[in-house]
């Protein structure tokens, strides 16, 4: 009975990461990375992914209806590895919008912001920087 307990808390954990990797936050990341060539160069190709480890982090606000996620994107190339760092939040009618989206190589201290190789619509708006008013 503990052998089927522990296969059912197994399946639930492989669905877990399966939803989050089926997920719109996941897939419009893993695109945004695939994007920038600093990435790609920095990996080198082919890139994959990686499996999501027990760090993955989504809750959910009871008082406003969102959903917050925040995991790494494991990410393997042909010359190096790195992480693929994602915050976003969900509203009630499941519209994802990026707090941030950065990928690390690993043993680098570098950082590369991802967040312009994302459609403004999935940015969250405070993050957006105003136009500037223009001179008549």
């Amino acid at each position: 009975m503990l052998v089927f307990i522990g296969g059912c808390g197994g399946l639930m954990y492989w669905g877990g990461i399966q939803g989050v990797k089926n997920s719109s936050p996941y897939r419009e990341a893993v695109e945004a990375a695939i994007k920038n060539p600093e990435v790609v160069e920095s990996l080198g190709e082919p890139i994959q992914t990686g499996m999501l480890d027990d760090t993955a982090i989504v809750t959910k606000n009871e008082k406003d209806n969102t959903i917050t996620a925040k995991f790494t994107i494991p990410m393997t190339g042909s010359k190096s590895t790195g992480g693929l760092y994602l915050e976003a939040d969900a509203t009630a009618e499941q519209k994802w919008t990026f707090k941030e989206l950065t990928f690390r190589l690993a043993n680098s201290p570098q950082v590369i912001n991802l967040m312009q190789e994302l459609p403004p619509e999935l940015i969250q708006q405070a993050l957006i920087p105003a136009e500037p008013a223009k001179q008549e």
